[in-house]
């Protein structure tokens, strides 16, 4: 027994053991592999699905982890089984710290502002009020069923529901081609973001509110269930608002400092000024208990609305408009 497992056991609690060598190398590799594949993705996704009828981005991605995966099973037959076996296994601390921020900032910068925002009541209802009649429905048909078959209580049926409202449009917008049905695509996009991050709120709702409702006497029977939806609808709309507000105040800030020429080295500097202030707001809403993906990415929708055409690029565009 080691001196921190053996204060743990005096003083009544687990005490983290600290990351060997050999664990901070796995972890390396494992999100190094991560961002190579998605860097060859990227680098020849377009590419082959621009000369493939039958191949499109989407499935550029499926084929490059397929040929990654039956890589590394062949490198585990001729090397350390072990090593191969943990850059397999998935470090969920470093893809939602290092890989996740960029996918969700991207996916902010790259929305089409004239047809996304006009078509903003349209995404909402879908996005929004049919993502909150799927959880509804979905937590109120595995309670009927699940709770008494399985034993599932409140909690879970809500946490389950939560997860199986969340739509994946990635295939759907994989078979669309934004040139010729720019709308469906709008639509369809812009549902897509905006039902995972109400899915992502109600998760983190629901997490909030079990924490809250740690070492409180439970209630029973009717009045429960309305103590549950109300605190529920209460941490679900702070959560909203208040992710949503700092994601905004953020952008709102990156672009008054683009705009007052505090970037003055180049777009290299703005960039990075760019890059680092947007991922401050995810870091801080991580640390003030919101949704940092709902933060960020109206972060990113923000800087593309005010900053982005502030820079070389939209400058040249207002000069030969």
């Amino acid at each position: 027994m080691t001196p921190d497992e053996a204060l743990g056991a005096v003083a009544g609690v687990k005490i983290p053991s600290k990351p060997t060598e050999a664990d901070l190398e796995v972890a390396g590799l494992t999100t190094g592999v991560l961002v190579l594949l998605a860097a060859l993705w990227s680098l020849l996704g377009h590419y082959l699905s621009s000369r493939s009828r039958y191949l499109n981005e989407s499935g550029t991605a499926c084929l490059l982890g397929l040929v990654a995966g039956m890589a590394l099973l062949a490198w585990k037959d001729t090397s350390n089984a072990g090593l191969v076996n943990g850059l397999l296994r998935f470090n969920s601390a470093a893809f939602f710290t290092y890989l996740l921020p960029p996918v969700i900032f991207y996916a902010g910068l790259s929305v089409e502002q004239r047809r996304f925002f006009s078509n903003l009541p349209s995404i909402l209802s879908f996005g929004v009020l049919g993502t909150l009649l799927s959880f509804v429905l979905m937590s109120a048909a595995l309670y009927s069923l699940g709770g008494t078959t399985f034993g599932l209580d409140a909690q879970d049926c809500l946490a389950l529901g939560a997860v199986f409202a969340a739509t994946d449009s990635v295939a759907v917008l994989g078979l669309l081609d934004p040139r010729t049905a720019p709308q469906l695509f709008s639509l369809v996009f812009g549902e897509g973001i905006v039902n995972d991050a109400t899915s992502v709120v109600l998760l983190g709702a629901l997490a909030r509110m079990a924490r809250q409702q740690e070492g409180e006497p439970g209630g029973g029977g009717e009045e429960a269930v309305l103590v549950l939806a109300g605190r529920l609808t209460w941490n679900f709309g702070y959560l909203l608002l208040t992710s949503t507000l700092l994601g905004f105040v953020v952008g709102v800030c990156v672009a008054a400092l683009l705009r007052g020429r505090a970037a003055s080295e180049g777009p290299h500097h703005e960039v990075a000024l760019v890059g680092l202030l947007s991922y401050l707001a995810y870091l801080a809403a991580e640390v003030l208990g919101l949704s940092a993906i709902l933060s960020l990415f109206c972060c990113g929708a923000t800087v593309s609305h005010f900053a982005l055409r502030n820079g070389a690029g939209g400058a040249d565009e207002d000069r030969s408009g």
